[in-house]
């Protein structure tokens, strides 16, 4: 199968499975809290609220894994600790590859542990900003990042940044490093009977040894949000604007949540 039409069935594969997501979000529901499956808020559970969350992304695409699916999940609880300071558990991050030359493959990958601290409330400031920690371990991985989370509401419109650092340490001895600078825009728009819909937009680059720099890469496409309740779903659907053969054509997460 040449490229072309290999690109054509990803494009054809990328839109039934946003289809697929957006239906899901439709079905599902949340009161407040997140509206975008890339980007961080900057605001915070409030203190004493407890939130579990399901994520799913779907990618594949991958011109160096011809035919391959890859599906990620995790399971994440949040913890407001304070008005100020919120903590959150990935319980397990675990993938599924399928599909193409190799048997499918089910995999851990590591459990985290994020720390978030506002500085700025977006519901009382003009400007909201939240600094933001994670430390990943698993077998032979060890992954730090730093990040500044941005937000800005306006009326109906949600806006938001983030700019990330991370160190990833992998192998026996931890000798094989890798750092990257991820930058996540969001904007979000409101609608009536809890419906919000957006877009998102992903630049990352990245260094072999923080030396040897690769090929940057550019994601974007829509989001759409339902809320209901203590329930909320949020999905995005990015696809590849560059042409770098190690990441997805296509990308789809949904995000459902439960609140406490």
């Amino acid at each position: 199968m040449n490229k072309r039409m290999r690109r054509s069935l990803n494009k054809t594969t990328y839109w039934t499975l946003s289809s697929l997501f957006l239906a899901l979000a439709a079905s599902s529901a949340h009161a407040d809290s997140r509206r975008f499956a890339y980007l961080y808020s900057a605001g915070l559970p409030a203190a004493g609220v407890v939130e579990f969350e399901q994520w799913v992304t779907v990618s594949g695409g991958r011109d160096s894994k011809p035919g391959q699916t890859q599906f990620d999940f995790r399971e994440e609880v949040e913890l407001g600790i304070t008005e100020k300071f919120a903590i959150g558990i990935y319980l397990a991050d675990w993938r599924v590859e399928t599909g193409g030359a190799q048997p499918t493959e089910t995999t851990y990958r590591d459990s985290a542990i994020e720390l978030r601290y506002q500085l700025l409330d977006p519901l009382e400031e003009k400007l909201g900003v939240t600094l933001y920690g994670e430390v990943k371990v698993g077998n032979d991985f060890l992954k730090l990042e730093g990040a500044t989370l941005f937000e800005v509401k306006l009326d109906q419109l949600t806006l938001g940044y983030n700019i990330f650092l991370e160190a990833e340490w992998e192998g026996e001895h931890y000798d094989e490093t890798e750092g990257e600078l991820k930058n996540i825009w969001g904007a979000s728009l409101s609608l009536d009977a809890g419906w919000a819909v957006g877009g998102e937009m992903v630049l990352k680059n990245s260094w072999q040894q923080w030396s040897d720099a690769n090929d940057p890469t550019l994601q974007l496409g829509p989001n759409v949000t339902f809320r209901k309740g203590q329930w909320f779903a949020t999905t995005t659907c990015l696809f590849q604007a560059t042409d770098v053969a190690s990441a997805p054509d296509y990308e789809v997460r949904l995000i459902t949540g439960w609140e406490f």
